[in-house]
């Protein structure tokens, strides 16, 4: 893996700080979140020591009806389309043939009550004059309850329209109809049933009030749907008798309490909601703050549109909890029945709900209301968390700047000191591989580094190494020339002892036979000595040459004339293509290669074999060939061919081949900057020799 890519991967190390950013905005919501519960909490503790005197309603029982606060005047005209309630504060009852009735309940600024029926209803029957029994027809019966005071009303109507309300009174089994003006409404029929909408004037609204239709439909029979009685009463006489019998409501009604939520109004000025429930739950007064505080709005609402969704929904997801949070809803007019146990069990309650806007959320703190050692009530304070969305969208965007360009600088300045780690090491590793020439030479000078640090160590430590390897390189090269002068004298003493002992007439046969051996080592040795002077005083004269241009071709093939008529046993054979050959250097260095290689090529050559030397010109180089019959060349010795001292001719003759031709030849195509390469013939048993000479080097003038 390259440095710079592993540097890039620790850098990624620095997302360690949007995480503690994270953690720290989380802690500081935390913390603003404890802080606005304690002081809902305080809010709510003093609202409900100012309420221990105030006359409450008292509710009894699980047995109620809610009338919901209307914030704007109704058209009584029959249909529920300019109601403000959802299905979940709608009352519904089942007939005993599962007709369905759907009860609407509303309170008015003028503490009236507000009623809606909906009663599916196959088959309407209106009041004719004609009719001989009071519940002949379909009828609305409202029952309401005054303490011990017991009241009913039958509004019904001849036709769709208004309706016709009457007060009924039962004495003695007598039933007396008294008109009631206090009540008005409209009576729609519709095509699944019937719909009547009632305004009832506040004096004749009790404690408890009962409403339910009286369906004639019941095979010509009466039966009551909805909450009148505790159980349906069917028949007109069975019907009778119970008014008669003032059987008490088993329905309270409830409503929003006018003088509760007068009391509310300053606390609710602070920029709270203030919400007072019954025991169970029902809402009596809910104030909620007019006059918002508009600085902060503009704040929230700036923030809210600058905060992109992508953050908000990542800040969302990292600082919400595993666990929902359940919704925060008056609409049904009660509050759930969990949080008022808990309130009620802890003198100071607070818990935490969905809020109405996206990404906030509510907390609730709850208090019991106590007179005379008795629980009336309880005070509720709910405040939203716009302002501490506020904060942590100010603490998150400050965090996100902050840590991203941290990141973008931690990481540019990582890479880029990567880059210029690597940019040194692969400057070192070039040097070091340049140390080496592409013809096996070791380079004269190895740059250093001047930097005082670990790579620049490595570099003048690899400067060192190469130093000592130049000094040893060179002892080598001059080894041949100071071994060659240095045996030459014991070798000529050597030489004429032996020359002079053969002399002797005392000496015996054998010791003939040892002269000889001696001599021919000496030989041998006299060989090798001319070889390696003849190497040296080829490198002296190739770095002596004095270059100037010559005709490439011309002296090729006059060199293979020469050697038609020096090598006869074999078959010499040029090919030339024609074109200009000038090349720049020495004329004499192309004849000793050319000896080197056709002396080469006779040796592996047998009798009246072929030896074809072909030279032609592509692109930018020259190509001498120099191709001989016999055997093919090992291929483990392809690239040790052109060394000293190695040879893979079989000695069969008594003439010496010591390796040092080949390495020659090399020796002057480097000069001229060119490359030689030996391999096997294809499609001939042979071994084909080339040398790439190239049309410009180092000598050629520059025009």
């Amino acid at each position: 893996m390259r440095l710079h890519i592993q540097l890039f991967i620790i850098s990624l190390i620095t997302l360690a700080l949007p995480w503690a950013g994270c953690q720290y905005v989380k802690e500081m919501e935390t913390a603003l979140r404890s802080g606005q519960e304690q002081a809902v909490q305080a809010t709510a503790n003093a609202i409900a020591s100012t309420l221990t005197r105030v006359t409450w309603p008292k509710v009894e029982g699980e047995q109620v009806l809610y009338a919901h606060s209307l914030n704007m005047p109704l058209v009584i005209d029959g249909y529920h389309e300019d109601w403000p309630f959802s299905n979940q504060q709608i009352n519904h009852f089942l007939s005993l043939k599962k007709e369905s009735m759907a009860m609407r309940l509303g309170a008015g600024g003028d503490q009236a009550l507000y009623l809606h029926i909906t009663y599916q209803d196959d088959r309407v029957i209106y009041q004719t004059p004609m009719q001989r029994s009071l519940f002949a027809s379909d009828a609305l019966l409202i029952r309401v309850q005054k303490g011990q005071e017991h009241q009913a009303y039958l509004v019904r109507t001849p036709a769709p329209g208004k309706v016709i309300a009457e007060q009924i009174i039962v004495e003695e089994k007598q039933v007396i109809l008294i008109p009631e003006p206090d009540i008005q409404g409209q009576w729609q029929e519709t095509a699944q049933g019937i719909n009547i909408e009632l305004r009832i004037a506040h004096q004749r609204v009790g404690d408890r009030v009962a409403a339910g239709m009286v369906d004639y439909d019941f095979i010509n029979q009466v039966q009551t749907v909805g909450a009148l009685f505790n159980e349906p009463v069917i028949g007109e006489d069975s019907l009778i008798a119970a008014l008669a019998g003032a059987e008490p409501i088993p329905y309270q009604l409830v409503t929003p309490t006018p003088h509760l939520k007068a009391l509310l109004s300053p606390f609710a000025s602070l920029g709270q909601q203030v919400v007072l429930v019954t025991p169970q739950g029902w809402v009596l007064a809910s104030a909620k703050p007019k006059n918002k505080n508009t600085a902060l709005a503009e704040d929230i609402e700036r923030h809210h549109i600058v905060v992109p969704y992508w953050q908000r929904t990542l800040l969302h997801w990292i600082l919400s909890s595993s666990e929902s949070l359940p919704k925060w809803s008056l609409r049904s007019g009660r509050v759930s029945a969990e949080f008022m146990q808990h309130v009620l069990q802890d003198s100071l309650a607070s818990q935490w709900f969905q809020g109405s806007k996206q990404y906030t959320n509510k907390v609730v703190a709850g208090t019991p209301v106590v007179q005379d050692d008795q629980v009336i009530g309880a005070v509720l304070v709910a405040n939203a968390s716009d302002e501490i969305v506020s904060l942590t969208d100010k603490a998150w965007l400050g965090m996100i700047g902050v840590t991203f360009w941290v990141i973008i600088l931690v990481v540019v300045v990582l890479v880029g000191f990567a880059v210029l780690l690597s940019s040194r090491i692969r400057r070192l590793s070039r040097l070091a591989e340049q140390v080496l020439t592409a013809e096996g030479q070791l380079a004269q000078v190895f740059p250093a580094s001047k930097r005082k640090d670990e790579i620049g160590d490595l570099s003048r430590s690899f400067k060192v190494l190469h130093q000592r390897l130049w000094d040893y390189m060179h002892y080598l090269q001059s080894l041949s020339s100071k071994l060659a002068h240095e045996l030459r004298t014991p070798l000529a003493v050597m030489r004429s002892s032996l020359e002079n002992l053969e002399m002797e007439n005392s000496l015996s046969n054998t010791a003939k036979d040892y002269v000889l051996r001696a001599k021919d080592g000496a030989d041998r040795l006299r060989h090798l000595i001319d070889a390696m002077s003849e190497a040296k005083r080829v490198e002296q004269s190739l770095a002596q040459a004095e270059p100037e241009c010559f005709p490439l071709d011309q002296v090729v093939n006059g060199m293979v004339l020469a050697y038609q008529d020096v090598y006869s046993n074999h078959c010499l054979q040029v090919d030339i293509q024609s074109g200009s050959y000038s090349l720049w250097g020495e004329a004499d260095f192309i004849v000793q290669l050319l000896d080197k290689l056709v002396d080469n090529a006779v040796d592996f050559t047998p009798a009246q074999g072929l030896i074809r030397i072909a030279l032609k010109q592509e692109q930018e180089n020259y190509y001498l060939t120099v191709f001989n019959q016999g055997s093919s060349l090992p291929d483990s010795m392809r690239d040790q061919l052109f060394d000293s001292l190695v040879s893979v001719r079989k000695e069969t003759s008594s003439k010496q081949h010591l390796g040092f031709g080949l390495h020659i030849a090399k020796l002057i195509v480097d000069w001229f900057q060119g490359r030689i390469m030996a391999e096997n013939a294809e499609g001939e048993h042979g071994v084909i020799f080339t040398v790439v000479l190239p049309k410009i080097n180092r000598y050629t003038p520059v025009k």
